[in-house]
């Protein structure tokens, strides 16, 4: 063979490298439609369990599911170091973003405001990045992440019509959730190639049933009404969710920018839309597409990779 000849290939050969590359471009796609469907298992299981009982059983059998999977596949033991890595990280995470959304909403604050305050967690990391964590943002970037946050505003608008005096609790509760996400995807970011995914599930949702066990016991009944669609929820809570959608967005942390991976946030009030028009009925506006498309634009801008090394 000359030099720099490749060698022959059958198609076969590259099936590997294109099954490869077509799912480092279909993770972003399949994460927010799996982190869209959350509403699912929060509505199916409202009626028959307290909010913080439904995620102390959520985070405790996704402990055991990682457990499985980490026996199964000989995963690696984590070093006292790592482990409160990523018992920390759980903690902020699992138990103070998704409990203080629960909590908003328990308290009486509208999907809409807890969905729009929430989805200010790429603007809050875009500032968070270039601040703290040596991630520069050009002017392409930062136009993204603000028309990612309009696109959502346009999305939730029509839900944020409604009875005035939305509880100053429940939108402190949103707001330290926001917080909360915002700081785990730095963290998670910061430390993601040294955890191995599967032993560092099982310290994550630990950290997270440690912040949401002890609330549920001191402020719920634990009343729980086990029927099949309770049943159904914490099924789906537990594989789609906890296992599914948390751990694409790791690896997407892993892989990518820690802020076009949070942009991805921004098309999540849409998907959840969309989802729920033919599944529960729910009313879906002309308004609402437009916002998809301009928070579309905002992900898209935000994540184009271009020549500069600070893009």
């Amino acid at each position: 063979m000359r030099a720099g000849a490749l060698p022959h290939c059958r198609a076969g050969d590259m099936t590997p490298v294109m099954v490869s590359r077509l799912a480092v471009f279909l993770a972003p796609f399949l994460f927010v439609f799996l982190w869209s469907t959350g509403f699912i298992g929060a509505k199916y299981a409202a009626p028959y369990a307290e909010p913080l009982t439904t995620l102390s059983l959520r985070f405790a059998g996704a402990i055991a599911v990682f457990l499985a999977w980490s026996a199964m596949t000989g995963a690696p033991r984590l070093t006292w170091r790592q482990a409160a890595h990523a018992f920390g990280i759980g903690a902020l995470l699992h138990g103070t973003y998704l409990g203080g959304v629960f909590i908003a909403i328990d308290l009486g604050l509208p999907s809409g405001p807890s969905a729009l305050i929430v989805s200010l967690q790429p603007a809050l990391t875009a500032i968070f990045a270039a601040a703290v964590v040596s991630e520069p943002l050009n002017g392409r970037r930062w136009l993204g992440v603000l028309l990612g946050f309009l696109g959502v505003g346009l999305v939730t608008g029509p839900k944020l019509i409604g009875p005035e005096g939305w509880p100053v609790a429940g939108i402190l509760f949103c707001i330290g959730a926001l917080v909360a996400i915002t700081l785990a995807s730095a963290w998670q970011k910061r430390v993601s190639g040294s955890i191995d995914l599967r032993t560092g599930g099982v310290w994550q949702y630990c950290g997270g049933l440690a912040i949401v066990l002890p609330l549920a016991l001191l402020f719920e009944d634990q009343a729980i009404a086990w029927t099949p669609e309770l049943a159904f929820a914490l099924f789906w809570m537990i594989i789609v969710l906890s296992l599914g959608a948390v751990s694409l967005y790791m690896a997407l942390l892993a892989r990518g920018s820690l802020v076009a991976t949070a942009s991805l946030m921004y098309l999540v009030p849409a998907v959840t839309a969309l989802i729920a028009f033919p599944l529960f009925g729910e009313r879906l506006y002309a308004i609402q597409l437009v916002g998809l498309v301009v928070a579309a634009v905002g992900v898209a801008l935000v994540t184009r990779r271009s020549q500069s090394p600070h893009s």
